[in-house]
């Protein structure tokens, strides 16, 4: 089945080379310049994954990635002029699978994009078959009540609830749940999202270790099964 992509920009020189480049890879492809018409889109035509700009007429690319988060797991791609640290925290901080410059080469972009929808779609397709989380060697690990199917990319917390993460949150909540109640380096947790995270840095793993606490922790603020260890990474409490 041939993926669709809805596209957010609102300047038409640059959404019509970024539809013919798509288009070219064999994705169908909407167009939206704002963010309202962007949602109107994503229900009318829910699409298998976002690729949006931050600067729009309407409201800020943040604020589309906010509203769609509230409503779908859909992978979502910021191609933005914006190139700050502190942007591009944000928009991951959101929800954002991966953010890129704009100027990137047509041919990374396309790969990211494949890449994107791929594990998204494995993780669909693994749920399908596998049903609710069940033990199976290596394929789950289970800590502070949660179960972790790795080869399902699924997540339960403990009252059995499939719990839903976008594919870098749940590398690296994959990469914690390998080893529960041990201790994963910063470094062993930036290499679980290396590939699949533009040029990932040390900061980028705070902003997904907080999206995760608001996800499993009881109380974010006051962390009781993601725990910090100073210095040296993050352990899962058994």
């Amino acid at each position: 089945m041939t993926a669709h992509i809805l596209l957010v920009e609102d300047d038409a020189l640059i959404s019509g080379l970024l539809e013919f480049h798509l288009k070219s890879e064999g994705y169908g492809v909407d167009i939206a310049a704002t963010v309202e018409d962007a949602l109107t889109a994503v229900e009318a035509h829910p699409p298998d994954l976002i690729l949006t700009d931050l600067g729009l007429p309407d409201e800020d690319g943040l604020a589309l990635i906010r509203k769609v988060r509230g409503r779908s797991n859909v992978p979502i791609i910021v191609l933005s002029a914006r190139t700050t640290t502190e942007q591009r925290l944000a928009a991951l901080e959101l929800g954002a699978d991966d953010y890129l410059t704009k100027g990137v080469d047509p041919g990374e972009l396309l790969l990211r994009i494949r890449n994107t929808l791929a594990r998204a779609q494995s993780g669909v397709a693994g749920s399908a078959a596998r049903g609710p989380a069940q033990s199976s060697g290596g394929d789950v690990s289970r800590f502070s009540g949660w179960t972790v199917n790795f080869a399902g990319y699924t997540a339960q917390n403990p009252k059995g609830e499939d719990v839903e993460f976008t594919r870098s949150e749940f590398l690296v909540l994959a990469a914690l749940a390998r080893h529960p109640g041990r201790v994963v380096s910063r470094d062993a947790l930036l290499d679980a999202i290396s590939g699949f995270d533009d040029a990932p840095l040390d900061r980028t793993i705070d902003t997904y270790i907080s999206r995760l606490r608001r996800k499993i922790e009881p109380d974010p603020k006051n962390p009781t099964v993601i725990l910090t260890m100073k210095g040296v990474g993050y352990r899962v409490v058994e």
